[in-house]
């Protein structure tokens, strides 16, 4: 067995209520590694055969995997991916989550869960190193997160209690879903504790829709070992002295500035659902953000993270004395938040935040949806009888927050339509309104079904510069996962991160990746390899999306259905240092082919056969003549 490995994976079926043990072959683990590029592979073999584009990722016939990868738990900051078919994109997403939960499965000897079927009432998984049970949630089910993660984990220490007497027991990690998952509500996401999530995707729906409320890992196995010692000594050592350095600002206000970063200097954030992208208000810096809120604490990090990026707020609550404890939001909840509804108090933003998560929400998605509510209720489009009563004005928390409420219950033909996701809504809005469709997904700031991360692209001066960041990308509106027209860099390197499974504020350049992952494997890994790893999984999760079904499907007529949310075409910035700027139709033409060129797509964006054979994807390449120009 290769080193950085525990050696097995548990396939839990709950309808039938069993657990085996599963291995695969070498060749398999090298070609794949583990993380996104193994999850998309054993999503792909599990469902191909349904076949893909007859499965609904909300059934019994979807999988759920939690995979972790080789350097997990000998990795400065490493993290745990959550795949399956996608509810939003019926594609497959790469869903990342930076927790302790990775290095506590590695303890208890295992590389990863595939969960299948659905159990007949509410249960959760508990595992103790070899030991999985599948245990009764009914008391549970209905729950906010914290009332259910205190419970189980209490039920759970008092039992680690007596098993190990004098030695009072670390709080064991643990994966939930909220009331969100529970109502199969698409942009629900799969908490890793009160504040950690993998919430792209939808995979809090999958694991609300197998009646499973949560994961508990606790593990007392020594940590696999490295290969080579002495080389992931020094690589180890190397790192967390570059990082520590390098990224001090981390350290010290994680992403939390970003809500000035990106408004000010690269007029990307999101304002009033994308109507505008840049901002020049005080309150956002870090001097009214986080020195006004932030506890100067350094527990809440990841496994042997020498960053720590996550940080602690004490909020003042609304006509109440007492202050309330959370997470001081990152970048991308200040603005999914915060700014995407035109609210800039800090502490309005940490309290929507705690809200949405306490719901089991994806901030993101979730931000973006019901922002696209608030701006269609100011067009006129909806009224008042179609949200319940609610004035959806911008910089209203309050009713952000009820919006927040009524989708999470699915309440009212809007409150259900905004379940399904931007996307969907659109659609069903546009239905009950008798409008076409075109001109409700004009506000839908979506692609693939999936919700924008807040980096716009008008601009041009942030990362995400290419007028096809999101448009053709296998993951979508995801921010994490951006596509260019270089293969070099942008998708392949997220792939190769949530494949190792690295973080990307860790990461080292990829020749190192690939020396961590020949240290601690002791397989031979080059720069070439570790692309060609990523390759696979882009390929994949292309084929998956292009497939889709059974209710959406991004081809028409034999070609993909890579675009951009109408506004970024024809709405230029309206302030700011490049007022006037929007995307150019004949620069998205000319970079959207160059990327079909590079990245081995025919002009139709399909995936072509001899790429997809040379990837040793024949199966691949078999399902894709279901949707190929005949």
């Amino acid at each position: 067995m290769p080193g950085g490995y525990a050696g097995k994976f548990a396939e839990i079926d709950l309808s039938r209520g069993t657990v085996r043990e599963v291995t695969f072959p070498e060749e398999v683990l090298k070609a794949y590694v583990g993380g996104r590029a193994l999850g998309a592979w054993i999503t792909w073999q599990r469902l191909k055969d349904k076949p893909w584009e007859a499965v609904d990722p909300l059934s019994p016939d979807n999988v759920l995997v939690f995979l972790i990868g080789p350097v997990n738990g000998l990795y400065p900051g490493s993290r745990t991916i959550v795949t399956g078919k996608s509810p939003l994109s019926n594609g497959i997403l790469g869903s990342s989550a930076g927790t302790w939960f990775d290095a506590a499965m590695k303890m208890a000897g295992w590389d990863g869960f595939i969960i299948t079927g659905r159990a007949t009432s509410p249960v959760y998984i508990w595992v103790f190193d070899d030991k999985i049970e599948i245990r009764d949630a009914s008391k549970y089910w209905g729950k906010r997160m914290t009332e259910a993660m205190k419970g189980i984990l209490r039920e759970i220490r008092d039992e680690l209690a007596k098993k190990r007497p004098g030695r009072w027991p670390m709080v064991p990690p643990i994966a939930l879903i909220g009331p969100a998952g529970e109502n199969l509500v698409r942009n629900a996401c799969v908490m890793f504790g009160q504040y950690d999530a993998a919430g792209r995707g939808g995979y809090g729906a999958v694991m609300g829709s197998k009646n499973l409320k949560a994961i508990v890992v606790y593990g007392t196995k020594p940590l696999p070992e490295p290969a080579n010692k002495d080389a992931w000594k020094t690589l180890w050592t190397a790192l967390a002295q570059r990082n520590i350095q390098r990224y001090g600002a981390y350290r010290r206000w994680g992403t939390g500035r970003g809500l000035w970063q990106f408004g000010w200097w690269t007029a990307s954030l999101p304002i009033r659902n994308w109507q505008d992208e840049w901002h020049e208000k005080i309150v956002a810096g870090p001097q009214e953000y986080e020195h006004g809120l932030w506890v100067r604490v350094f527990w809440a990090g990841c496994w042997m993270c020498t960053q720590h990026c996550y940080k602690t707020a004490v909020v003042r609550l609304e006509d109440r004395p007492e202050r309330l404890v959370s997470e001081l939001p990152d970048y991308e909840n200040q603005a999914t938040q915060g700014s995407i509804l035109d609210e800039w108090d800090p502490d309005q933003i940490c309290i929507n935040t705690m809200f949405a998560s306490e719901l089991g929400l994806d901030t993101i998605g979730i931000g973006g949806t019901v922002a696209f509510a608030f701006e269609l209720y100011e067009k006129g489009i909806l009224t008042r009888e179609d949200t319940g009563g609610l004035e959806l004005k911008w910089g209203d928390s309050k009713a952000w927050r009820a919006m927040l409420e009524k989708v999470t219950k699915r309440e009212g033909w809007l409150g259900e339509a905004l379940a399904r996701g931007e996307y969907r809504a659109a659609l069903e809005i546009a239905r009950r309104k008798g409008l076409p469709p075109e001109k409700v997904l004009y506000y839908a700031i979506q692609c693939k079904g999936i919700e924008w991360g807040a980096h716009g692209i008008r601009s041009k001066l942030d990362y995400t510069r290419w007028t096809i960041t999101y448009a053709v990308s296998v993951q979508g509106g995801d921010h994490t996962s951006i596509a260019s027209p270089r293969l070099e860099d942008y998708e392949i390197t997220p792939i190769i991160n949530d494949t190792g499974a690295f973080c990307s504020f860790t990461a080292p350049p990829i020749e190192e990746r690939a020396m961590w992952l020949t240290a601690v494997t002791g397989w031979s890994y080059s720069v070439d390899t570790l692309k060609e790893v990523a390759m696979r999984a882009l390929m994949i999760q292309r084929a998956a999306l292009l497939l889709g079904g059974p209710d959406v499907r991004w081809v028409r007529d034999g070609k993909a259905i890579d675009e951009n949310p109408g506004r970024m075409m024809e709405e230029p910035l309206p302030s700011g240092p490049v007022k006037g700027r929007r995307v150019d139709p004949e620069e998205f033409k000319r970079e959207l082919a160059t990327y079909y060129e590079t990245h081995g797509y025919d002009e139709n964006g399909i995936p072509k056969s001899e790429v997809l054979r040379a990837l040793g994807l024949a199966d691949v390449d078999e399902a894709l003549n279901r949707i190929r120009k005949k």
